[in-house]
């Protein structure tokens, strides 16, 4: 491979020289003759015009200019492996590229290990991870900017992807222990919580669409899960939360969970999230790999003891 009036050969045998120390190390560790290497460096230096090593002595060393172009020819070498590498997955039939989309309500810490694991079995593949509000998943798939959603799915959707089930989250009423509710002795029901400000999840690119559970008429809307919790700290209103999203503020003493009777103040039911993608667009083979490493992660924090050990 020339590179302009370098050729590629000419920089790995540059890079050889310094690493070994000397022509003769480098034309062991090469397979060649000393004099091949010779050459090579020589017609280095009469291309670019500039001498790399000193011959003044019996040992050749590099010269400044030589030290800092033997630094960069390393690099040159090191990312020519990675084209190469990348190159020969791609032809194998790995993608290039996935992109992921996660929902907020969303374990990061599954994801995270999960993404660990695929960067070490499929190195050269990019990727891209976006992880946003409430839908988020289902919008980014439907839309074409992702590959693979993980999240929430709204019914009618439900026709246009192809769904793996994931994990189930149950959401419960959490306050401060200085709100007013979090002092109620008894069962709380949608009477009281209306009452209070009600902290809701809402989505940002449709904030009056749906919202689960809305039972108060004074709302304090939010498009960041992380702010919603936080200001549920603050002991501004009482949120609907996932458990285990909130399990170390509970552990610390910030949030108390309230003892509810009322399903229309939050779901009963557990909320099941899915791995996501467009039917009919057929996942790479890295893809498909992450899919059954995310579904093994979720498994293992099955329970909500599990799911508890998980930091958001």
């Amino acid at each position: 491979m020339n590179l302009g009036s370098v050729s590629l050969d000419q920089l790995k045998v540059l890079v050889s020289v310094e690493k070994s120390g000397s022509f003769s190390a480098a034309a062991q560790q090469l397979g060649r003759v000393q004099s091949a290497i010779s050459q090579s460096i020589q017609a280095l230096e009469r291309a670019q015009g500039i001498i790399l090593f000193d011959r003044s002595s019996r040992m050749p060393q590099l010269t400044s200019a030589g030290r800092v172009l033997a630094r960069i020819a390393e690099h040159v070498v090191a990312q020519s492996a990675v084209f190469e590498n990348t190159a020969r997955a791609i032809h194998a039939g790995l993608e290039a590229e996935l992109s992921l989309a996660v929902d907020c309500f969303v374990p990061a810490k599954v994801v995270a290990v999960s993404l660990q694991a695929l960067a070490q079995q499929f190195p050269s593949v990019a990727v891209t991870v976006y992880r946003e509000g409430i839908w988020s998943a289902e919008r980014r798939v439907h839309g074409g900017s992702a590959d693979l959603g993980i999240g929430m799915l709204l019914a009618p959707s439900t026709q246009e992807f192809d769904m793996r089930y994931m994990m189930s989250m149950q959401l419960q009423v959490f306050v401060s222990p200085q709100h007013p509710l979090a002092r109620e002795t008894r069962t709380v029901t949608n009477g009281n919580l209306s009452e209070h400000v009600q902290l809701v999840l809402t989505d940002l690119h449709n904030p009056s669409g749906s919202t689960c559970a809305v039972v108060s008429p004074r709302l304090m809307r939010f498009v960041d899960q992380e702010q919603r919790i936080e200001a549920t700290k603050a002991g501004i209103g009482w949120a609907n939360l996932p458990e285990h999203l909130v399990a170390h503020p509970v552990a610390r003493g910030e949030l108390v969970k309230v003892n509810v009777d009322d399903p229309a103040a939050h779901p009963r039911d557990p909320i099941p999230i899915f791995a996501i993608c467009k039917r009919n667009q057929p996942l790479g083979k890295a893809t498909n790999w992450l899919v059954d490493q995310l579904a093994s992660q979720f498994q293992a924090c099955k329970g909500p003891e599990e799911q508890r050990s998980y930091t958001p």
